[in-house]
């Protein structure tokens, strides 16, 4: 990794569907060397995927919630269930943006979109609170969206 090699990942971040062909223009640098440059950060797993980002609002979702997941040991263990197969199937939903396990108090927590608080209420009970494992959870309405 080089300074070139993060300037192309700083213009990535900024835009992944930037064509190489202005990439190269804005950094100032060959075509192909930005082209061979990607492919190597891909290679080696420093660029693992390319996302883009959803205006939830214009799409109806005007709600985006943290939501802390506690999860109850004991029913996991009967049903042989790990804290990474919750993660696996709560990434799995389409409400979900991001669930991640974390350390402290709190067991995994989610970022999660819907349409208004009803709609979250909804999306809490009758998805994410029946997955056998999850003991209760609590959410937090952003507002900053």
């Amino acid at each position: 990794m080089d300074a070139t090699d993060e300037s192309i990942l700083e213009e990535l971040r900024k835009d992944a569907k930037v064509s190489l062909k202005q990439l190269a223009r804005q950094l100032g640098i060959p075509l192909t060397t930005v082209y061979s440059r990607i492919g190597r950060l891909e290679r080696g797993g420093i660029i693992r995927r390319y996302r883009i980002e959803i205006d939830w609002k214009k799409i109806g979702y005007g709600i985006k919630a943290y939501v802390f997941v506690y999860l109850d040991y004991r029913k996991m263990k009967e049903k042989k269930k790990t804290q990474k197969d919750i993660v696996r199937l709560l990434n799995g939903l389409p409400f979900v943006e991001e669930a991640e396990s974390v350390t402290g108090d709190v067991d995994i927590i989610m970022r999660v979109r819907a349409k208004d608080s009803p709609d979250l209420g909804r999306v809490l009970m009758q998805y994410v609170q029946n997955i056998e494992g999850i003991d209760r959870t609590r959410a937090f309405i952003s507002m900053e969206e």
